[in-house]
């Protein structure tokens, strides 16, 4: 019998290693390292053009200069402002003006129109594997511009900072997944990401500062694409940094103007009271600058919102006024006691404790060893309590104070001013 020939496999070929995109960094970010740069260099150039004074020689008597005459004139050292202080100018600007410009567009859902693609089609041609989530190489989840509505902050971005370097450390974690969809374009198929906005911005930053984050679990949403409820889903799917107050405002107009929801079906997919949404949408409707003040913690959203229901139009200028004299005493922000209106309210609130501890205090036998003076000041403080009570009492309806004989004043007490004054 012949012998059939042996054939010899040749080895597979391995597949080439897929190399991994370079996603270029955030625009706040490129901006921050040029100042920093900027900064550095300059500080270098300074450094540079000091000149060390001259070292008498040993034989030599040091020479003595006649210290010049005082004058007027301000060095240009302390005058002209620092290299990177001028770099940051132009930054901080466009910083403000794109937070003003988000602030109205966010209102709006993006103008497109999902249409649902091929879930396993489209990871393929991602290269992305499957375990119990899609791993998706970073560079091809994408963002749909004007969706998200978290805005460019200061605290914002401190909160993406802290993710990256989480991230440098542990990689992309399994049990926080972003939530996306897969949309035909065309005839691409794209993996958008819905939910996890802050990771995908913090993955990106890490990888542009050097570390080795391929891929981001993602769990994929199936069915119909319904635009209104992935717009619910930044607030309900939101299990990480909470929406602020504007940023929830902002998502509660998309689905009552572009969707038709009403205010019932707002707060029962949402979590809100009824009153909580009339509260957002009345600083939704507040001017440019106030909502600005709000978005930048210079004022807390309930005290913008109780100082728009008690002053109406003029909220924004006593807001205003507030802030530059808190800045004028070193202050950065606005609390609800330096709104008018309201310290009163806060005194008013106050007055039954005041009212218990001096009359606890006129009881102790060291109240005879204070000064008359002071002694007075705080007889004078019981006795307008104790007549605003009165008053109170007077004008109480028929049948609310039922206790004494008929025309005889009701006996003031700790009690009664807590309940009158408490009011």
């Amino acid at each position: 019998m012949s012998k059939k020939p042996s054939v010899t496999k040749k080895p597979a070929t391995p597949a080439p290693a897929r190399k991994q995109t370079l996603v270029t960094p955030p625009k706040w970010l490129t901006d921050q390292k040029n100042a920093a740069a900027a900064k550095a260099a300059a500080k270098t150039t300074a450094k540079k053009k000091e000149v060390a004074p001259p070292v008498p020689k040993k034989k030599d008597k040091p020479q003595v200069k006649a210290k010049p005459a005082a004058s007027k004139k301000v060095s240009a050292k302390a005058t002209a402002p620092a290299a990177g202080a001028q770099d940051e100018v132009p930054a901080l600007a466009a910083a403000s003006h794109a937070l003003l410009s988000q602030l109205t567009s966010l209102q709006c859902s993006p103008d497109m129109r999902l249409i649902p693609g091929a879930v396993q089609t489209a990871m393929q041609q991602a290269g992305a594997t499957a375990s119990n989530l899609w791993l998706v190489p970073v560079d091809r989840i994408r963002i749909i511009q004007g969706f998200n509505v978290r805005m460019d902050t200061e605290r914002y971005r401190q909160h993406v900072r802290q993710l990256a370097d989480f991230m440098k450390v542990d990689g992309a974690k399994a049990d926080k997944p972003l939530t996306g969809i897969v949309a035909q374009e065309g005839e691409e198929l794209v993996i958008y990401v819905t939910s996890g906005h802050s990771r995908l911005q913090a993955a990106q930053l890490a990888i542009a500062e050097g570390a080795q984050i391929p891929t981001l679990p993602v769990v994929v949403r199936t069915g119909e694409l319904d635009l209104a409820d992935i717009t619910a889903s930044l607030q309900t799917d939101n299990d990480g940094k909470p929406l602020d107050v504007l940023e929830k405002a902002m998502v509660c107009k998309r689905l009552r103007t572009e969707h038709g929801w009403d205010d019932a079906k707002i707060c029962a997919k949402l979590g809100f009271t009824r009153q909580y949404l009339r509260d957002m949408f009345a600083l939704l409707e507040a001017p440019l600058k106030l909502r600005e003040l709000v978005a930048t913690d210079r004022i807390a959203a309930a005290t913008a919102v109780q100082t728009i229901y008690t002053h109406g139009d003029k909220a924004l200028d006593i807001i205003l006024k507030a802030l530059a004299e808190a800045e004028g005493s070193g202050k950065d922000k606005v609390t609800k006691s330096m709104i008018p209106g309201t310290k009163a309210k806060l005194i008013r609130s106050a007055a039954p404790r005041i009212y218990d501890v001096v009359t606890a205090l006129r009881s102790d036998p060291a109240y005879a060893r204070l000064a008359p003076e002071l002694q007075k000041k705080l007889d004078d403080l019981v006795e307008s309590i104790e007549r605003e009570s009165r008053e109170a009492l007077g004008n109480a309806k028929p049948g609310a104070v039922t206790d004494g004989p008929a025309g005889e004043a009701e006996p003031v007490t700790p009690e009664s001013v807590n309940e009158i004054m408490g009011k």
